[in-house]
């Protein structure tokens, strides 16, 4: 994990979270091509943030992810205990695009309520020229089409 200074200025791509872990998003992604890679950001002291790559322990790696619930567990007991927030779970899609697939949206949701009210949810995924994206999602109300809060080129 690397831990990096968060810029003090507004959240473009330049300058939002994501460009601190970029490289880590990218190493994570091309690791685990073209299988599915998903980890989590946390920040760190001082407005920085780190990426955790986590083990994709799903059955079918090409078309889904899952976490170990032990991983789960582990990092919510973390972040109970910590002054450092959990920020968002990642997750890649390799052959598609950044939109939220149903089993997605069916993990974003329990009910009506976003399944982790504090946190992001992100989608890593390649466009036409190969180039390295990122999608994410805030918290929002449940919808068959969840609205993007951000999305950038690495």
């Amino acid at each position: 994990m690397v831990t990096t200074k968060m810029a003090k200025s507004a959240e473009t791509p330049k300058h939002h979270w994501s460009s601190l872990i970029s490289s880590d998003l990218h190493k994570s992604f091309w690791a685990a091509w073209p299988h599915e890679c998903c980890g989590l950001v946390r920040r760190t002291g001082e407005g920085g943030v780190t990426f955790e790559p986590l083990p994709n322990v799903a059955v079918s790696q090409r078309q889904s992810f899952e976490i170990a619930s032990q991983d789960i567990l582990r990092l919510c007991r973390s972040d109970e205990t910590s002054r450092y927030p959990l920020v968002a779970w990642i997750h890649s899609h390799p052959t598609a695009d950044g939109g939220c697939s149903k089993a997605d949206r069916a993990g974003f949701w329990v009910g009506d309520h976003w399944l982790w009210p504090r946190m992001e949810q992100g989608i890593l995924w390649l466009d036409g020229q190969k180039r390295l994206n990122l999608s994410l999602y805030a918290p929002q109300k449940q919808t068959a089409d969840p609205k993007v809060s951000f999305s950038a080129i690495l």
